[in-house]
């Protein structure tokens, strides 16, 4: 029974630790998709102004 506990709790740790699909269609690690400023700082980084 202790097994199937251990193998349980790393399996969910393993889980928790590995990225969403979400987090990685986002290039702006300062700013969230859902800021009011996400779409103007976008398009800047599409035209080259920002990195």
């Amino acid at each position: 029974m202790k097994k199937k506990h251990a193998l349980t709790l790393s399996v969910i740790c393993l889980l928790g630790s590995m990225p969403v699909a979400g987090a990685a269609e986002n290039p702006f690690a300062d700013i969230p998709a859902d800021h009011w400023s996400y779409d103007a700082v976008r398009e800047l980084a599409d035209g080259g102004v920002v990195e």
